[in-house]
């Protein structure tokens, strides 16, 4: 019997704000297979400015049970964030640290488009630069 391969095809794609659809559609279909995570980054026009990272993951099936979805928010901010970004009552902050990032757990059955505008508004609050454009990277596991 062979191994199961298992690939992460990346899809990149970019978007306002105010008009997320495409990637509401990706969380939904991948909240559906418990599978695969979507990084965010602003577009800025100097790529010096440091500008965090949000990555948001489905919750994935574990023998019996599915784990509770996943936020993240990797910064230069060199502080604790969950004060600066108020995580919504009833989400759970795993980690807050000044190098690695905020890491919050999220209520399993909280709909998709709070979810990402939690983070969104996250990573605007902590980046140094006005964003009107994100870039998110799309990585669906296949097989």
């Amino acid at each position: 019997m062979g191994a199961i391969i298992t690939q992460v095809r990346p899809e990149s794609l970019q978007f306002a704000a105010g008009s997320p659809g495409a990637v509401l559609g990706h969380m939904a279909a991948m909240a559906q297979r418990h599978r695969g995570w979507i990084n965010f980054e602003p577009l800025v026009d100097d790529d010096r400015t440091p500008v965090p990272l949000c990555t948001w993951s489905p919750g994935e099936q574990r023998r019996r049970r599915v784990t509770p979805p996943v936020v993240g928010v990797q910064h230069h901010v060199g502080r604790r964030v969950a004060d600066t970004v108020a995580v919504p009552e009833g989400w759970f902050v795993v980690q807050d640290h000044g190098r690695r990032g905020l890491v919050v757990r999220v209520l399993p059955d909280e709909p998709h488009d709070r979810v990402l505008r939690w983070l969104l508004d996250a990573g605007a609050a902590l980046c140094p630069v006005t964003i009107t454009t994100w870039a998110a990277d799309v990585f669906a596991v296949v097989g």
